[in-house]
């Protein structure tokens, strides 16, 4: 049961706090999280004309990275999907001259990717 919506985990039902089938206090974290973060960049990467749709991070990519390491590249932090704060974990590029690619990407937490 979720301690925040009293509710069962149960990913057809709203969360009464947060009204959407998409919280991550009450559904999968995980899940919800990467498919954001796909998104995201993909949204990103379009914005500023870097998107390759052959080369683009999917979710397998980045739960592999995920269940590789959940410690931060940079800093080496250990990293959290729920609550937004500097151990959040992010989707980073090393180069920012390049899109959202595999080859170009690590997970990071929040702090380093302030910096």
């Amino acid at each position: 049961m979720c301690l925040h919506c009293r509710q069962q985990n149960n990913q057809n039902k709203k969360c009464k706090i947060h009204n959407t089938t998409n919280c991550r206090l009450c559904g999968d974290g995980k899940k919800i999280k990467i498919k954001r973060m796909v998104y995201d960049s993909k949204q990103q990467d379009i914005k500023l004309n870097q998107y390759d749709a052959n080369n683009h991070v999917d979710y397998c990519f980045i739960e592999q990275l995920m269940d590789e390491s959940m410690n931060c590249h940079y800093c080496k932090r250990e990293m959290q999907l729920i609550t937004h704060n500097y151990s959040l974990c992010t989707l980073m590029k090393r180069d920012l001259e390049v899109g959202f690619i595999k080859s170009n990407c690590v997970l990071g937490c929040f702090d380093c990717k302030m910096k």
